[in-house]
C-alpha cells in the first residue's frame, strides 16, 4: 500500500512537471511568434517606404471604372527625373506606383493606361536630353519591336541602365551610355 502511494504521488508529480514543460514551451513558441510577427511587420513598413504612390485617388477612381494598368522599367536616375518633370510640368497629375526592384538600378513604373501619352512625352524628353549632352556621353541602337522587352529585361537583370522608346514606324530606340556600348552589344547579341 505504501509503495502504491508512492507511486501514484511520482505520477502525479511527473505530470505536474510534464505540464509546466509543456505550458512553458507554449509560452516560448508564443514568443518567437510574436518576434517573428514583429520582425515581418517592420520589414514590410521598411518595403511600404520604397514605393512611391503619386495621384492615389486618381489610380484608384479610374481602376474602379475598369482602367487599365501599364508599366515601364527605367534606370533610377531617369526615374528621378521623371518625378521631377512629372511635379513641374505636369502638376503631379500623372497617377503611378513606382516599386525598386532589388538588387538593380531600375525602377518598375505602374501607371493608368490614359496616361500613357504623358509618361511618353516625359521619357522622350528625357531621352531627348540625354542624346542632347555634349561628347556623345550616350548612344543610341535601333531594334524591332518584338525583341525589345527581352531585352529590356536583361539590362534590367544585368544593371544596364536603358531608356527604351518607340518611334513612328514602330521599332524601339535603345539609349545607352557609352561607357556601356560593350555591354550592350553583348545583350543585343545575348537576346
Amino acid at each position: 500500500m505504501h509503495g502504491d502511494d508512492v507511486a501514484t504521488t511520482a505520477t502525479h508529480i511527473a505530470g505536474e512537471a510534464a505540464v509546466g514543460i509543456v505550458h512553458m514551451l507554449q509560452d516560448i513558441i508564443k514568443y518567437a511568434i510574436e518576434i517573428h510577427r514583429d520582425r515581418v511587420q517592420h520589414q514590410l513598413s521598411n518595403e511600404k517606404a520604397k514605393v512611391v504612390l503619386n495621384g492615389e485617388q486618381k489610380l484608384l477612381s479610374n481602376l474602379k471604372k475598369g482602367g487599365e494598368i501599364t508599366s515601364v522599367s527605367i534606370p533610377t536616375e531617369d526615374y528621378q527625373r521623371f518625378k521631377a518633370i512629372d511635379k513641374n510640368s505636369y502638376n503631379n497629375d500623372i497617377a503611378y506606383v513606382a516599386v525598386p526592384r532589388e538588387n538593380s538600378g531600375y525602377v518598375d513604373v505602374h501607371f493608368l493606361r490614359s496616361d500613357e501619352a504623358a509618361v511618353k512625352s516625359i521619357m522622350d524628353g528625357i531621352v531627348d536630353e540625354k542624346l542632347a549632352t555634349p561628347g556623345q556621353e550616350y548612344k543610341m541602337v535601333t531594334m524591332e519591336k518584338e525583341a525589345a522587352e527581352a531585352f529590356n529585361e536583361y539590362c534590367a537583370e544585368k544593371n544596364i541602365p536603358v531608356n527604351m522608346l518607340e518611334t513612328e514606324q514602330g521599332k524601339i530606340k535603345c539609349v545607352f551610355k557609352s561607357t556601356d556600348e560593350q555591354k550592350i552589344q553583348k545583350a543585343i547579341s545575348d537576346v
